[in-house]
């Protein structure tokens, strides 16, 4: 059986092995004139564009009325209200690790340090912190407390990071820390910080308290900070997670916050009694109005810039 050629308008088809009585129509292959042709449905574009153009919305009917009695009056029946979503297959995601910290309470100091310290041998475990870092004047103080191996006090389960405790607080917590245990303060001066840095007088404040500690320690640890010392243990936030550290954090804000209030009395205008020296937004407009004073750290910039003439 040969193959067969058809030519329809312009069309060409090829057929092999099939006679022309069971292939289509000619007119079956043509596309049909545009006469015929439906007229093309208005996108939602045109809709918009040509709000008359669009076809008439459905009427809608009283509450009572059936779908026969729309269809009856050329209404299209009303359409069926969407399915609600099923429930999600997998649990949604977890919140952000920054979202649970920042809803998470403040860490309980402990004493896993201390305790691993005193097993290794150590009589005296001596907890290290700075306070007066950022402010913009008064001098940065640190203060040292050890704790003794073998004995337990009942502030243990109170002293946190002093930043997170009220005034009255640290004032208690500071009280019974000074009666029961060994410690000291260390101080630099404003001097001292515009002439070596802050970093520098963080160490030194620091080792002017282990100067002053009556006891000798076996272990130190520091908030992160190391020190020419023996033993030392630097712990990021320690006054966050070490007793022996976060008592020595109270102690040291209550004592330096003793001397700003002096200062506030000394140098009035500031606002020192409140802000203890930090650059809120009082004490910026203060030193911008009235220039620093005698106590301001002028290695610090806003405080050099405040000393401007211009």
């Amino acid at each position: 059986m040969g193959g067969w050629r058809l030519e329809v308008g312009g069309w060409r088809l090829e057929v092999g092995g099939y006679p022309p009585s069971l292939l289509p129509a000619p007119s079956s292959l043509l596309p049909p004139p545009s006469s015929q042709l439906p007229p093309p449905r208005p996108t939602a574009a045109a809709e918009r564009r040509h709000p008359a153009a669009a076809p008439p919305k459905a009427a809608s009917h009283p509450r009572g009325a059936s779908r026969a009695t729309a269809g009856e009056a050329g209404q299209p029946p009303p359409a069926a209200q969407a399915a609600p979503l099923p429930p999600p297959r997998f649990p949604l995601p977890a919140l952000p690790p920054t979202l649970h910290a920042m809803a998470a309470p403040a860490p309980v100091p402990t004493l896993r340090f201390e305790r691993e310290a005193w097993e290794a041998g150590a009589e005296w475990v001596a907890g290290v912190d700075e306070v007066g870092v950022g402010p913009l004047a008064g001098p940065v103080a640190a203060a040292v407390v050890a704790l003794p191996r073998g004995r337990r006090f009942r502030w243990y389960a109170e002293v946190r990071d002093s930043k997170v405790l009220t005034g009255a607080a640290r004032d208690r917590l500071a009280a019974a820390i000074r009666e029961s245990v060994p410690w000291a303060i260390g101080w630099a001066t404003v001097e001292e910080i515009d002439r070596i840095g802050i970093l520098p007088a963080r160490r030194l404040c620091m080792l002017r308290a282990f100067e002053q500690l009556a006891v000798r320690p076996g272990a130190v640890i520091s908030d992160a900070l190391d020190l020419p010392l023996p033993n030392v243990r630097p712990v990021i936030d320690g006054d966050a997670l070490s007793v022996a550290v976060a008592a020595a954090s109270i102690v040291a804000k209550v004592a330096r916050d003793a001397v700003m209030v002096e200062l506030c009395a000394r140098y009035p205008g500031y606002g020192f009694c409140r802000n203890k020296g930090y650059p809120t937004a009082e004490h910026r407009q203060r030193l911008a109005e009235r220039g620093p004073s005698p106590v301001h750290r002028k290695s610090y910039a806003p405080v050099a810039q405040a000393a401007l003439p211009w």
